[in-house]
């Protein structure tokens, strides 16, 4: 069992940089129901288009700068919570929300966050769903952070952030002073929309996985608790290598079951990487997690990346039916 300080140095030890990705999104529509969605409207001055409008409440009073909630994937990992678990809108991967400061800004190619100064508390709830421990480590500060929407957009599961810290951001007053915060938004986005390099996730197998694999199915490929599922000995990574690369490209949704154990996540897409890394990390998984000499290779990739990079995550039943084309 892990207490609060086991919680709290496994989220301050996590690989973390100011780029990062969407890893989970979730909708509120009524009080208590968290919906997983693939992509939400963001609304800006409200928060997600789909949620309740008492969500920015906290013990009964309005909290002015909760339009979105956050947390990340490294800190659900280290409570042991699933991604619908905690009411959070957003779950990043790859970016320290608690070290963010108020008025810096998490932008992805539609969408600009701003950290807002309220700070983001646990409640009752989160102590009932993730127990004591759990809730001590939140509420030292290490939970994430609230938003308010300074642009809205779509915002999909998978889709690149970047941090602008507050001092880079444009000022909205004009001038040469404005200028060099200005042009900081602006590249921001632009890496966002592809424009230039993907952030470098590494390029041998073990590198990529650790960078974008491990934090939900862990170093050892053991997956955690109930709320990730195991690589290891799993047949999901012995598919057949159209259906495994198809899978990575677009990411999966819905209930799947590894051995008796039931899941119903959500896993994101991973086409933000290349051919070269992808068929680096599914050779790895393959080799280190089921003991398969099967390799990958890049050309493969970038057959099925043409064909069915584009497109909805992939459900059971729409991977199966792919299969069959």
């Amino acid at each position: 069992m892990k207490t609060a300080s086991d919680i709290i140095r496994a989220i301050g030890t996590s690989a973390y940089s100011d780029a990062g990705s969407v890893a989970y999104l979730v909708e509120k529509p009524a009080p208590g129901v968290h919906r997983p969605a693939e992509s939400v409207r963001v609304l800006e001055g409200s928060g997600f288009e789909a949620d309740h409008p008492r969500k920015s409440f906290w013990k009964g009073a309005e909290i002015p700068g909760r339009e979105v909630t956050a947390i990340s994937i490294e800190a659900l990992r280290a409570m042991g919570g699933a991604p619908d678990v905690t009411g959070d809108n957003l779950v990043t991967r790859g970016i320290d929300l608690g070290g963010l400061k108020p008025g810096d800004q998490l932008v992805s190619s539609e969408v600009v966050l701003q950290r807002s100064d309220a700070p983001h508390r646990p409640c009752a709830l989160f102590r009932s769903r993730l127990g004591q421990d759990a809730f001590e480590a939140a509420a030292a500060g290490h939970r994430g952070a609230l938003f308010v929407v300074v642009r809205g957009g779509s915002l999909r599961v998978g889709d690149q952030l970047r941090v602008v810290r507050a001092g880079e951001t444009a000022s909205g007053g004009g001038g040469a002073a404005a200028l060099p915060g200005l042009v900081g938004l602006v590249l921001a986005i632009a890496l966002m929309a592809g424009c230039s390099e993907p952030t470098d996730f590494g390029q041998t197998g073990s590198e990529v996985y650790a960078a974008t694999c491990a934090t939900c199915h862990g170093p050892d490929g053991m997956g955690v608790n109930q709320a990730f599922p195991p690589l290891r000995d799993s047949p999901w990574v012995s598919l057949p290598d159209s259906l495994l690369i198809r899978l990575t490209l677009r990411g999966l949704r819905g209930p799947i079951r590894v051995g008796e154990q039931r899941y119903n996540n959500v896993m994101p897409p991973h086409n933000f990487l290349s051919d070269d890394q992808l068929a680096a990390v599914l050779t790895f998984v393959r080799r280190e997690f089921a003991a398969s000499e099967a390799e990958i290779v890049p050309a493969q990739v970038a057959r099925e990346r043409e064909r069915y990079e584009r497109g909805p995550m992939w459900t059971i039943d729409g991977l199966t039916a792919g299969e069959a084309e």
